[in-house]
């Protein structure tokens, strides 16, 4: 798996900028403060810890984080994580995904066939615990 890709302004890794390489979360402010620093571009695109969240750090340092959409500010810069098609953990089972433009993002929720997904895992001879957690989301 590609662990990082850089385009124009945007910057992607599946876990954190800080290290793209290791498996680490982004869930707190001094998280989020930390790995801010390790960002060379204005929008980081994240996904490892599958919980949709949009993070802000405006020009004087301070944090701000969004649920569900953010408009975005010159001089500000961005961590977004787009939440999940499946494998969520923010207790929502529903599918996750983000649009971005511009002048903003949005992180969009769509139900999905929840039952005939754990049906095909169970069929390819997946982990209880995998097939089981898309009920709950989490």
């Amino acid at each position: 798996m590609v662990k990082r890709i850089r385009e124009k302004s945007i910057f992607l890794v599946h876990a954190t900028p800080l290290e793209p390489e290791e498996w680490h979360y982004i869930f707190t402010y001094f998280e989020a403060k930390k790995n801010f620093r390790y960002l060379p571009d204005r929008f980081c695109f994240i996904g490892h810890s599958h919980v949709p969240v949009i993070i802000e750090e405006a020009p004087d340092g301070e944090i701000r984080s969004y649920r569900q959409k953010a408009e975005f500010h010159d001089e500000h810069r961005y961590i977004i994580n787009v939440g999940s098609v499946g494998q969520p953990r923010d207790e929502d089972p529903d599918a996750a995904y983000a649009i971005f433009d511009e002048k903003g993002v949005e992180i969009i929720r769509v139900p999905y066939d929840v039952k005939r997904t754990q049906r095909k895992m169970l069929e390819a001879g997946l982990p209880d615990y995998l097939i089981n957690r898309l009920s709950y989301g989490r």
